[in-house]
């Protein structure tokens, strides 16, 4: 049997992951990173769609990949709006959505903009897997208590969706028939409720829900917020910066990785000590919570992102959220494998694509 090539890509904010895979075999991935500096000149993300595509061509290069005997280009999902979680075929009205930021700017929309772009230079079929936007909430969850202020997560919706089924292999169980709180810890922090293959809660890691996170500042005093909003001092663009960009860790103690932080805890820093604390307890407060979403019958707390690499900050919470339920720590997640495998069920048929208008 001959499997098709397929290309994952996964921009991230200070590097392009690419992976090729034959079927479900890997044949190589790779990473190229982008400095700070390059990056922040770009006044809109999808001005950053050349470099990012010379990334991919690069990797190609290095690997005598042809890219025209690519059959799928896959990558994450951006901000496109509610839709329904599942692999997106990119067409000329999602990438204009992406482009535009018609429903925010997010590096993943770089995702989109980066396959649809490979797709017409090279052919093969355009994917995007679980975008951001992934809307599954409940009714309930969906209510503020502020009549017309809705709530439509923004949130790691591949990431906490593979973590969830590597999670439901180790019980030895289909993720469907799993009740999962899965945390993503990274420069946003999100913390979902899984119920019957979906994620019927989960908190806005991107606007100003949850626990603040390494850039994040998360959930805000809402007066306090109006009163500096109205203060004169900053325009709406500086304070979406601070509330997206500029909040957190990286705000209280001016590190912008988890290493940073984790020299200043071992050096006795006082100041470090009181956010670390703070910090471990906002997560632990969003697992907590979403615990009583699933009524307390939680077979897993799933930890998975970047910072499950920090052992402080993972000893911290098995400790304050073990009684809820045994934790699960995936480590080293393969999104680009995960990509690959939803890019395979489309191309064998036995996934049709959704597109843009099935929310």
């Amino acid at each position: 049997m001959s499997y098709p090539l397929i290309l994952s890509v996964y921009p991230r904010h200070l590097s392009t992951d690419v992976a090729l895979f034959r079927g479900p075999v890997r044949v190589f991935v790779s990473s190229r990173s982008h400095r700070r500096e390059e990056l922040v000149r770009f006044v809109r993300v999808r001005d950053q769609l050349p470099i990012r595509i010379r990334a991919v061509e690069d990797v190609a290069v290095e690997h005598s990949l042809d890219l025209s005997s690519v059959e799928a280009f896959v990558a994450c999902g951006g901000l496109v709006g509610p839709v329904r979680g599942g692999f997106y075929r990119v067409d000329r009205a999602m990438e204009e959505v992406l482009g535009d930021g018609t429903f925010g700017e997010h590096v993943y929309n770089l995702g989109g903009l980066m396959v649809h772009r490979l797709s017409r230079s090279y052919g093969g079929v355009p994917l995007v897997g679980d975008p951001v936007s992934t809307f599954e909430l409940c009714p309930e969850a969906r209510l503020s208590g502020m009549v017309g202020c809705h709530r439509e997560p923004v949130f790691h919706a591949l990431s906490q969706r593979s973590a969830a089924r590597f999670a439901a292999g180790r019980l030895g169980r289909a993720y469907r028939d799993c009740r999962l709180v899965v945390a993503h810890l990274g420069y946003g922090i999100s913390v979902g409720a899984h119920l019957d293959g979906l994620v019927v809660e989960v908190n806005d890691a991107l606007h100003g829900e949850g626990p603040f996170s390494l850039e994040r500042a998360g959930s805000l005093p809402t007066l306090g917020l109006l009163e500096l909003a109205y203060s004169g001092r900053h325009d709406m663009e500086d304070l979406r910066g601070m509330i997206t960009r500029d909040g957190g860790l990286a705000r209280h103690l001016g590190c912008r990785d988890f290493m940073g932080v984790e020299a200043l805890v071992r050096r006795g820093d006082q100041r470090a000590l009181e956010v670390f604390d703070a910090f471990v307890s906002g997560i632990s407060k969003e697992i907590a919570a979403r615990a009583t979403v699933l009524r307390g019958e939680v077979d897993a707390v799933v930890l998975t992102g970047p910072m499950v690499a920090w052992d402080r900050l993972v000893s911290q919470l098995e400790d304050r959220c073990g009684w809820i339920a045994p934790v699960i720590t995936v480590k080293g997640q393969d999104e680009l494998a995960d990509l690959a495998m939803g890019a395979l069920e489309v191309l064998s048929g036995r996934v049709e694509p959704l597109v843009l208008g099935d929310r």
